[in-house]
């Protein structure tokens, strides 16, 4: 018994070694959350499974660099310092945030930078400025496009948001006489103790100089503000793009003497011992390696040659429910894994930066996550931007968490989201043909331009339809209501409010054919009441969730006097809004917005499920109920709104019930 408590503690003391690792802030960006780079989150996943797959070497190379990052704070002279401004001099004395830890944990709000190697990739002409830069510029972007003078969405005579000109202040002590070679496009100032050594306004093309230097502290002034401004004003509200590509704000600074990227030979370093490490333990037949190699290689060649969407899904979802037929486990996880780098391939990888496109949801959600990070403290994160919740509540909670642990690296957060949703969705369907069938479905669908479009473009729907598929992953697994379903719905309605129209019913349903549930398994459920505590308390108001009324799906349903104009949302329904909801294929308003491919496949599913259902004995007529209350409140309010995203509802119910009746052999009440 003593021997289990300590090897239980001795995990404990690991797992809060390998938080304070990531936790405690220091320059050593790729230590440090965010994980905004692949060697980043690579070197990350190194360390946790170092971490816990071995006894003393994991912890004590936690320790080590633990060590390492707390020794760091003690050389910050030989780091730069950044400071982002805005060049309206409306915060003279305030660095912008960025996702920087350290700039977030230190009152300076500066972040710290080995190298200075700033400016669009390769020095290219772009048409997306920011959007294709380096530059630490989400904040800037984002709270400024929402904030006084930019306007919450575009609007015409305001500055472009790709293009909004920004300032940095650099600091660097040089211990020795140094060279730089430096490359800008914009405005610089070069000063030694206040003394100017160089100055120049460059907007021309980008322009390179060398610089002596003598040791003391330097303090480097760049400045982007294109002259010819009209050219990078909106003239309508559609003008989001320049009319031809030019160059962009470009700092590069190199210095002419040796130095090693100690942060990043970390990082090498670990990712090769935790290979060499784990190969060391595994024992594979030589046929299986063989196979296994086979696999890489034909998605390889896949990745390489096929460019279509629709052919590479088909291709790439049959082998995957061919392995899973067969049960070929390893197989199958392989190809679950190497699915999203390949479908994401075929996105542009400015799609996935942000800023967000001004006047759209996303981005006001994105505008909101920002805000909490201007003067973080407790108090603005409950804030959560906003004294009273305009949109449903929780999502812009969650962009914040994934903005401190991602950054920018929104393809990431991509790539771990649909490997995760895919492996929920291997364990929860089993190896039948008829499930085979409709998982073969699912995968078109989760892998369908349309879906990865309302994922990379930052919908909410997405993310709730992961939520409720943990929720149904936890009911099967345990085989009852317990605590943790009842919090995961609830976090559903929080995204989705007009959830609640069909996860109440459903919990009600499985609460009453499982019984012995008590009143204690509600307890998460008061969390529904937090929003209404914030409006109160901020906003000194009272709304459920949000102002806006529209969480359960009507546009005044939660209006101050609880007006309800169903006469005016029922003459506004048309048959149009009605073949949106159900996915009929030729449908001229929804082929406006997605393709007819996208329309049969969920059509399928729909069907796929209503005829599954059909065939049950138990509670049949009580599920289909579900399935329509799931999409009841787009009878009043448009189904267009952003299309597929409120469509895509009545999919993820239908997967639900499918879910729950395709366990049956696993669940307690069916046996």
């Amino acid at each position: 018994m003593k021997f289990r408590t300590i090897n239980y503690n001795y995990s404990k003391i690991k797992f809060i070694t390998l938080l304070f690792l990531y936790i405690i802030p220091s320059p050593f960006l790729s230590l440090n959350f965010p994980l905004e780079d692949y060697y980043s989150f690579l070197g990350f996943l190194s360390i946790s499974l170092l971490a816990f797959r071995t006894k003393k070497v994991g912890f004590l190379l936690c320790i080590f660099l633990l060590v390492v990052k707390i020794s760091s704070l003690f050389f910050l002279n030989s780091f730069y310092s950044v400071c982002y401004k805005t060049v309206n001099n409306e915060m003279p004395n305030k660095c912008i945030e960025t996702f920087n830890q350290f700039s977030i944990f230190t009152d300076n709000n500066k972040s710290y930078l080995l190298q200075i190697n700033e400016g669009v990739n390769e020095d290219n002409l772009t048409l997306y400025g920011h959007l294709e830069s380096s530059w630490s510029t989400e904040y800037l972007t984002g709270i400024n496009y929402e904030g006084s003078s930019f306007g919450p969405s575009a609007k015409s005579g305001e500055w472009n948001y790709l293009w909004i000109p920004f300032r940095v202040e650099i600091e660097k002590t040089f211990q020795n006489s140094n060279n730089l070679d430096i490359k800008y496009f914009g405005s610089i100032k070069i000063l030694q103790n206040k003394k100017v050594l160089f100055e120049d306004a460059n907007y021309a093309n980008i322009k390179s100089i060398e610089i002596s230097l003598k040791p003391s502290e330097y303090r480097i002034e760049y400045e982007y503000l294109p002259t010819n401004a009209e050219e990078f004003v909106l003239n309508k509200i559609s003008n989001f793009l320049i009319n031809s590509p030019r160059n962009f704000a470009t700092l590069r600074i190199v210095e002419q003497n040796f130095r090693i990227d100690f942060q990043n030979y970390i990082v090498y370093f670990l990712i090769f011992f935790c290979i060499a490490n784990e190969i060391k333990k595994i024992e594979y037949e030589k046929t299986l390696l063989f196979q296994i190699f086979l696999i890489v290689l034909l998605n390889y060649l896949v990745y390489v040659y096929i460019n279509n969407q629709i052919i590479l899904t088909i291709i790439l979802s049959f082998f995957i429910c061919f392995f899973k037929y067969k049960n070929y486990k390893n197989y199958e996880l392989l190809s679950l894994f190497l699915l999203p780098f390949q479908i994401l391939k075929l996105f542009n990888d400015i799609t996935f930066n942000l800023p967000r496109l001004p006047g759209t949801v996303p981005q006001h959600h994105q505008v909101k996550a920002l805000a909490m990070n201007l003067d973080f403290n407790l108090y603005n994160f409950l804030r959560g931007g906003d004294d009273l919740f305009y949109e449903p509540p929780l999502f812009r909670y969650l962009l914040n968490i994934l903005n401190f642990l991602f950054g920018n690296n929104w393809k990431l957060v991509c790539i771990i989201f649909l490997i995760f949703i895919f492996f929920l969705l291997s364990k929860l369907i089993n190896n039948q043909p008829l499930s085979i069938i409709y998982f073969f479905g699912l995968l078109l669908f989760l892998s369908s331009s349309a879906f990865l479009n309302l994922l990379i473009y930052g919908w909410s729907e997405p993310f709730n339809f992961l939520i409720v598929l943990l929720a149904v992953f936890n009911f099967v697994k345990n085989q009852k209501i317990d605590r943790l379903f009842v919090l995961l719905i609830c976090l559903s309605i929080l995204l989705r409010p007009e959830g609640i129209l069909y996860l109440l019913p459903m919990t009600v349903l499985l609460s009453y054919r499982f019984g012995g549930v008590n009143i204690r398994t509600f307890i998460p459920s008061l969390i529904l009441l937090l929003p209404m505590f914030h409006n109160l308390y901020f906003g000194k108001e009272f709304y459920i969730f949000s102002s806006t009324g529209t969480e359960l799906g009507f546009s005044q349903a939660l209006s101050k006097d609880g007006s309800v104009p169903l006469t005016d949302s029922l003459l506004g329904f048309s048959f149009e809004e009605l073949k949106g909801i159900l996915f009929i294929p030729f449908n001229i308003k929804s082929l406006e917005y997605v393709g007819n491919g996208f329309l049969m496949i969920n059509l399928f599913l729909l069907i796929f499920v209503i005829i599954y259902v059909m065939f049950q004995a138990k509670d049949r007529l009580l599920y289909y109920l579900i399935i329509f209350l799931s999409v009841s409140p787009f009878f009043l309010y448009t189904i267009f709104d952003g299309y597929p995203r409120r469509a895509i509802t009545l999919t993820l119910s239908g997967l639900v019930i499918f879910i729950i009746f395709n366990n049956k052999k696993r669940l307690s009440i069916y046996k």
